[in-house]
């Protein structure tokens, strides 16, 4: 891990994203626990749930993780410019050649919250822009929690060797594992899939309106769309993707095998909350942000 060795790190304060006063999640949950879970579930999707743009939305940074994440420690390469899925020989270059890309650990734990960021000028001028990505990034997804990343910067410049040899012990057990289980000698990782997010990314892609960002938008509108109980805000995601340009309205019966709801909407209800002269999410707040983020989905370049 020689790369790891000329890093900066920043201590990520969260705040309340509302004036509402944020409490743990039904599950128990804390704030840090909320991020880790974010980054997991970024990871099991093969990096289809965080979206990292420039301030505009207009480009793209793909990122690729190293490990999974495990632990509340997640490590992935951020690219400096979007980078085709299949293109491997990207992200496989040395640090003692020219690597268009950083690599970061997130540490997201009770006892210390922070990012690692190595500093690669080929990659990116500063490590401020690249804190500044992760958050912008991190945070559409942190949103729906009531939670966000603070902006304000708290850099510590020389290398903290105790935080730096903690998040090196939690990869030294991940490559470990990685061997063990090449070699047969532990079980095989268990990845919990959602079955029923696959099952929507097979019976909407059909609907989008853009074919490449197809993981991009089934992610989001699974996101907040799933175990909504309430009937208009089930319906929430689904109306703002359509009015952001980003999908056409999936048939009734898709809808309800995806999201197990046919108790909770009918076929004729299905029709007024998708019709475009319905108004009632207007002022809808959960409905305002949820356009906003397939907005920025729409309006990005890929």
């Amino acid at each position: 891990m020689q790369y790891l060795c000329n890093m900066e790190y920043y201590i990520c304060p969260f705040r309340i994203a509302s004036s509402e006063k944020w409490y743990a999640q039904p599950d128990g949950f804390q704030p840090q626990e909320v991020l880790a879970t974010v980054t997991r579930d970024d990871f099991l999707r093969q990096n289809k749930k965080l979206l990292f743009t420039d301030k505009s939305g207009n480009h793209i940074y793909s990122h690729k993780y190293i490990y999974q994440p495990k632990d509340g420690i997640a490590v992935l390469k951020l690219a400096n410019r979007y980078v085709d899925s299949d293109d491997e020989e990207f992200w496989k270059r040395r640090p003692w050649e020219d690597r268009f890309f950083t690599v970061i650990v997130i540490v997201s734990r009770k006892d210390g919250t922070c990012f690692y960021v190595e500093d690669n000028e080929r990659a990116f001028d500063r490590v401020e822009d690249v804190v500044k990505i992760l958050c912008r990034g991190l945070n559409h997804s942190l949103s729906s929690h009531q939670l966000f990343i603070g902006s304000d910067y708290n850099f510590i410049k020389q290398t903290d060797n105790f935080a730096l040899m903690s998040a090196c012990a939690i990869i030294n057990q991940q490559l470990e594992d990685s061997l063990n289980l090449q070699f047969g000698t532990c079980d095989a990782m268990k990845h919990e899939y959602d079955e029923n997010a696959l099952l929507a990314a097979q019976l909407f892609t059909s609907a989008l309106t853009d074919q490449r960002k197809a993981s991009m938008v089934i992610s989001l509108l699974y996101e907040l769309t799933k175990g909504r109980k309430d009937r208009k805000a089930l319906m929430c995601g689904l109306r703002a993707a359509m009015d952001a340009g980003v999908i056409v309205k999936p048939s009734y019966n898709d809808f309800i095998t995806v999201f197990n709801c046919g108790h909770l909407v009918s076929k004729e209800q299905y029709s007024t909350y998708t019709n475009p002269n319905y108004h009632g999410y207007k002022k809808y707040e959960l409905y305002k942000n949820a356009y906003i983020r397939f907005k920025q989905i729409k309006e990005a370049v890929i």
